[in-house]
């Protein structure tokens, strides 16, 4: 390894807060529980997968992350029809995709970029940039682990279907409703780990 790459490669690990400089006695590593941020959580799914351990509670966790982060997006959305701000037709678009896709049976990797964008397009409609920064580490792992795409998109039908009646909340958006969503996403986040789990 060339001088130029492994500068590069320790510079990299220094902004992830994982390695810091100290002058005349070169890096200390650090532990990234304690300063790492979300960005780490891509490489941490992985790493475990390769090891071949089990994915399972890490995936609780972060489905459980998604559903409060989705909630919030939700309330936010329905905040902003109360106020005539809303404007869904990139949710709609990005819905009516997804559903033409599991018609004409598309692969998983076209299902989850396809999911990708609908989570894009409710993260647009909320105004919140905060939102998205958050749940980018989180969709991305969903997008890349295997097992996990497996899981989720077992049956397109039923994720179309799902789909299908956030079109119909989109009507007329209503805070009220969003503990019987955070109910569905609880059921089918249940079934994806129980399937990762060999249960």
């Amino acid at each position: 390894m060339n001088r130029t790459t492994l500068r590069a490669a320790l510079g990299r690990l220094a902004s992830a807060r994982l390695l810091t400089v100290r002058q005349g006695s070169g890096y200390v590593v650090q532990d990234y529980r304690l300063v790492a941020g979300l960005e780490l959580l891509p490489d941490l799914a992985e790493l475990t997968a390769r090891r071949g351990e089990s994915t399972a509670a890490m995936v609780t966790d972060l489905l459980e992350v998604r559903r409060r982060l989705a909630v919030m997006a939700f309330e936010r959305v329905a905040e902003r029809a109360a106020e005539g701000r809303l404007d869904a037709a990139g949710i709609r678009a990005a819905v009516e995709r997804f559903i033409e896709l599991v018609g004409d049976g598309a692969t998983l990797d076209e299902l989850a970029a396809a999911d990708l964008a609908i989570m894009a397009a409710v993260l647009e409609a909320t105004g919140s940039e905060v939102l998205g920064l958050i749940i980018n580490p989180v969709s991305l792992i969903v997008r890349d682990l295997e097992p996990l795409r497996r899981a989720i998109y077992r049956e397109p039908a039923s994720n179309a279907l799902a789909y299908r009646l956030l079109l119909a909340w989109l009507e007329a958006p209503d805070r009220a409703a969003i503990p019987l969503v955070l109910a569905e996403l609880e059921r089918r986040d249940a079934a994806t780990v129980a399937l990762l789990s060999g249960r």
